[in-house]
């Protein structure tokens, strides 16, 4: 069970992270770092920004109005107040939130891949006054290495400003001492440092007999051999997809309750998604880990690692058939362990900057 301090002064503390994306581990890892920091009497706002949309055709507009109806149901329902709207770094900067105290993770919120569009700086709080207090809560670079030597003078300023960073990866540990001389405390992913969602489940719901992939990159040469390893172990294939897929039960514009109650119910779980991963090794459930895009899944072989589960990750598609990993049922003992350990060493990350305020 998580710890719970309560902060008198119900001091407010100001969230920067990717609350708006179409992303179900986003908007996971934003509700558990609210619940905890509101858990512990703080009052949390966040900072109502939005990363810049692509050229988009119109059909994909559509999808994206749709998504942005069922995500935001479930925002309004679990999610802070929101701060003002802010369109640009430019406008954070003449008139930045208020707060006591301001956290900027987790999630890749320090990838420039990702966030290059709104500023370099952004995410490093480049808007905020001199002496705004400021930290990172499991922050992630998204990658194993640093990439933008061009950058790395202004970012390396910009965090020396902050009273405290921890990471989220162990590469991001090594990347701001050697990059950036920066000292780090590695912490779990938010949505680590809750282990009860019961609040999400329907105890009528049973555990099914489907296979359930859900792939962030939905690479079609994937999909025989994932019918194929469904078929040998009698498994139902089922997939999140737009548009029809062959051989599977296709689940479309899934909400994000009905997310997590597919990775609770399903029997077996394949994934190349981060949280996927996270929500399979919470609800202790049988998966296996394939690729996604090469340079991004070294932060899940780094969680695997720490989880002592690598085993479980297939370095081609084609592996899930070569490896008897179905019968090799999951042993969570060691993985248990890591999380009960870890969980205090991040609430000691968390509570020790609360109780300054």
């Amino acid at each position: 069970m998580m710890s719970t301090i309560h902060n008198e002064k119900q001091s407010k503390i100001s969230l920067l992270t990717f609350s708006k994306a179409y992303s179900y581990g986003a908007n996971m890892q934003c509700y558990a770092l609210s619940k905890v920091l509101k858990d512990r009497g703080c009052m949390v706002e966040l900072v109502n920004l939005e990363l810049p949309n692509p050229k988009s055709s119109l059909k994909e507009k559509i999808v994206s109005r749709i998504f942005n109806k069922i995500f935001n149901k479930f925002r309004r329902k679990y999610f802070p107040v929101y701060s003002k709207k802010y369109t640009s770094l430019q406008e954070l900067k003449a008139n930045p939130p208020i707060a006591d105290l301001y956290i900027v993770g987790s999630d890749q919120v320090w990838n420039l891949d990702i966030t290059v569009g709104l500023g370099i700086g952004l995410f490093f709080f480049e808007y905020l006054p001199k002496r705004a207090r400021r930290i990172s809560y499991a922050g992630s670079f998204g990658k194993s290495t640093w990439e933008y030597s061009n950058h790395t003078a202004n970012i390396k300023q910009l965090l020396s400003k902050f009273e405290s960073v921890s990471v989220r990866e162990n590469e991001a540990v090594n990347i701001c001492k050697d990059v950036f001389n920066i000292e780090t405390t590695h912490v779990l992913d938010p949505t680590l440092l809750i282990d009860d969602y019961s609040e999400f489940l329907d105890p009528k719901e049973k555990q099914t007999n489907d296979l359930f992939y859900f792939s962030l990159f939905n690479k079609a040469d994937n999909n025989a051999y994932i019918l194929e390893y469904a078929r040998r172990n009698n498994l139902n294939p089922i997939t999140l997809s737009i548009k029809p897929i062959k051989g599977f039960k296709v689940l479309r514009f899934m909400s994000i309750i009905k997310w997590i109650r597919t990775i609770h119910n399903s029997k077996f779980i394949i994934t190349d998604s981060f949280h996927g991963l996270i929500f399979s090794v919470i609800f202790k459930k049988q998966f296996i880990i394939i690729p996604g895009v090469d340079n991004r899944h070294s932060r899940i072989l780094d969680l695997l690692n720490d989880f002592k589960l690598s085993h479980r990750f297939c370095k081609d598609t084609s592996d899930i058939l070569i490896k008897n990993i179905y019968s090799e049922i999951i042993d969570y003992t060691n993985t248990d362990e890591y999380l009960v350990n870890k969980r205090v060493k991040s609430y000691e990350f968390i509570d020790n900057i609360i109780n300054k305020l």
